[in-house]
């Protein structure tokens, strides 16, 4: 559970390919990148998403290409040390990423084994614009710029790209991307995630509503095929007279169709209300069966509904937990203030321990107050959703949890009544059958 926590706080952090994981800074390499005296050509090469945990938002590339020896350099900016120290740090919010260059037939023989979908594109750039690029990206080779603290959204292997083209572009691809992007940052990860319905649910839980806000074209360039999509669409003034010649002279791919299927021109959002609101139908009957059998007393149903509800506090209880940790003590600027808290937090990881006791029915009172301690802070996070400061898009988490939650809670007051220990809902129960 350790392992897939820390994994689900890495994937809400990194855009970055597996395969590129373990390649460290080779100095023989770098020393052999083409010098200004070449003619040149820029690429932007970008690399479709894969199954593996870390390939899950594809990869992006700048390529320097000598025409007149073939040569041919890719510079990227996802390296980092995958161990468990480095990792640590990650979850931290404190996490360093380097760059590297390698030729680039070696860069793409991992991902064309893969059969991975591969998109080359040539910049339509000026000999000057070129000869800009290869020196920031030879710059970034020193090792006094090499290393670089990663965020997710902000600072990538994707927007560094973006910044170097637009910096020899002289300002002119973010002057011409400040629309309107057609998601939000969520809902672009969520594009990215929905197909891994257990991690998506986790990443959009850690979230907070800082990635709510509408951004623009150029924002939407932290994802790579975003990056690819609006780089293909956009134009540069300095080729010709009128100013509109496209950015990209020649698009070239490789193994279309086999990639996941991610590059268009508009991106959509992914829908999964239906499957959220099935896992809450599904968790809805599961608690609201047992709690029924279990409040008339079914002597298999006392020690069967404080199991599951340990359960549910161990799987939760932990995410919640884990958001708390991220919120209080890590630099993770996206998870401050975050609303999900009061669906589960650590109040609902003891619902695990007192469960546990309450399977060997002790602990009655502990475990019915405890629950009702937990549904009702759930149920006010629903509450505060009416006022205008509460707007983050928690929606999945509210449709799959709190019904499950208000289970939880409602059978945890009528526990304590059949108890004698809430006066006023025997009081009414006695007004109620006069």
């Amino acid at each position: 559970m350790k392992k897939l926590i820390l994994l689900s706080i890495c994937l809400l952090f990194a855009v970055i390919d597996s395969n590129v994981l373990s390649a460290l800074p080779k100095k023989t390499e770098d020393r052999k990148v083409i010098t200004s005296q070449d003619t040149i050509e820029i690429r932007l090469i970008t690399l479709s998403p894969h199954d593996d945990l870390f390939a899950w938002f594809g990869h992006s590339a700048l390529e320097v290409h000598n025409t007149v020896t073939d040569q041919a350099f890719s510079f990227n900016f996802g390296g980092f040390y995958f161990d468990f120290e480095h990792l640590l740090q990650f979850s931290l919010g404190k996490f360093t990423f380097w760059t590297y260059a390698l030729e680039t037939e070696r860069a793409l023989t991992p991902y064309r084994r893969e059969d991975r979908h591969i998109v080359f594109q040539s910049l339509n750039l000026t000999p000057v614009q070129k000869i800009k690029i290869r020196k920031a990206l030879i710059e970034y080779l020193k090792p006094d710029k090499r290393y670089y603290q990663y965020d997710h959204f902000l600072d990538n292997c994707s927007t560094r790209i973006r910044d170097i083209i637009d910096e020899a572009l002289d300002g002119a691809l973010k002057d011409q991307t400040q629309q309107p992007a057609d998601l939000t940052f969520r809902e672009f990860v969520h594009r990215m995630t929905y197909n891994y319905p257990h991690i998506d649910f986790m990443v959009m839980f850690l979230m907070n509503d800082q990635i709510d806000k509408p951004i623009t074209q150029w924002d939407s360039m932290f994802l790579p095929d975003r990056l690819m999509a609006v780089i293909q669409s956009s134009h540069t003034p300095f080729i010709n007279n009128n100013g509109n010649a496209p950015l990209v002279a020649i698009k070239k791919e490789e193994n279309r169709g086999k990639g996941i299927p991610y590059y268009y021109p508009k991106a959509t959002a992914a829908d999964t209300v239906t499957r959220e609101l099935i896992w809450g139908t599904i968790l809805l009957v599961l608690f609201g069966f047992n709690a029924i059998f279990y409040l008339k007393r079914k002597k298999v149903f006392l020690r069967l509904y404080p199991a599951i509800v340990s359960g549910f506090g161990l799987i939760f209880g932990l995410l919640g937990t884990t958001l708390f940790f991220m919120m209080c003590f890590t630099e993770h600027k996206d998870t401050y203030w975050n609303e999900n808290i009061l669906l589960i937090n650590p109040i609902t990881l003891f619902l695990l321990p007192v469960g546990i006791i309450r399977v060997f029915n002790r602990a009655k009172p502990a475990f019915a107050w405890l629950s009702v301690s937990a549904g009702l802070i759930a149920f006010s996070g629903l509450i505060l959703k009416l006022l205008p400061a509460f707007d983050q898009v928690n929606g999945q988490q509210l449709r799959i949890l709190l019904p499950t939650l208000m289970v939880i809670a409602i059978t945890g007051i009528l526990d304590l009544s059949i108890n004698n220990h809430l006066s006023f809902v025997n009081k009414l129960r006695k007004k109620n059958w006069r």
